[in-house]
C-alpha cells in the first residue's frame, strides 16, 4: 500500500461524487455542485479536496479547510471495498505530517446517531490517530442548506485548541456561511 494525497481534477468526480453521496447523509454534506465548484476553483484560499490514491488508483478523498486557527477536515471517505485496510488512517497521518496546527473534525454523537455502533467505531478510529473529543463544547453543526436541519455533533481535535469559541465562529462563518 502506497498512499498519496493529491489535488482533485474534474475527471476524479466520476468516482468521488457517488462515494460522497453514499458516505454522508444529506444533512451532513454540501450540495454536490457546491462541492465540485469549490474543489475545482483552486483559487479558494480556505478549501481543498484531496484524492487519496493507492498506487495511482483512487481509494477515497478528504475535504479540508485551512481556517485561521486550525485545519478542519470536513469529510473523509474511503471506497467501500478498501475500508478497513488503513487508507483513512494513512490519509489522516499524511495530513498531520504536513501541519503543526491543530486539526479539527466533527463526528456524530453516538447517543443520537442512527447507528450508535458505527458512531462509536468512528470515534475510536480518530482516538487511535491521536484525536480527542472536546467535551467542554456543546456543538451543533449548522445546516448546509435552508431546507436541511442542524445536526448535534461532537468536535474532535488532535491538539489542544486555545479558543474553541473563536474556532467555532470561524467554522460557522467560513465553512457554513452562517
Amino acid at each position: 500500500m502506497k498512499i498519496t494525497l493529491r489535488a482533485v481534477n474534474e475527471a476524479d468526480f466520476k468516482i468521488i461524487e457517488p462515494l460522497y453521496v453514499a458516505s454522508f447523509p444529506a444533512e451532513e454534506r454540501r450540495d454536490v455542485k457546491d462541492l465540485t465548484d469549490r474543489a475545482l476553483d483552486h483559487g479558494d484560499p480556505f478549501f481543498s479536496l484531496q484524492v487519496i490514491e493507492d498506487d495511482g488508483v483512487i481509494a477515497g478523498f478528504l475535504t479540508m479547510w485551512r481556517l485561521p486557527m486550525v485545519d478542519y477536515i470536513e469529510h473523509l471517505a474511503v471506497e467501500p471495498a478498501k475500508r478497513g485496510n488503513g487508507f483513512g488512517a494513512e490519509a489522516i497521518t499524511l495530513v498531520k505530517e504536513k501541519t503543526n496546527r491543530p486539526i479539527l473534525l466533527e463526528v456524530e454523537r453516538p447517543d443520537l446517531a442512527p447507528d450508535k455502533a458505527l458512531a462509536e467505531r468512528r470515534i475510536a478510529f480518530y482516538n487511535r490517530l491521536g484525536f480527542s473529543v472536546i467535551d467542554s463544547y456543546d456543538y451543533i453543526q449548522p445546516p448546509y442548506a435552508k431546507n436541511l436541519p442542524e445536526v448535534p455533533m461532537l468536535l474532535m481535535s488532535d491538539k489542544p485548541i486555545s479558543d474553541i469559541d473563536m474556532v467555532v465562529s470561524h467554522l460557522k462563518t467560513i465553512v457554513y456561511n452562517q
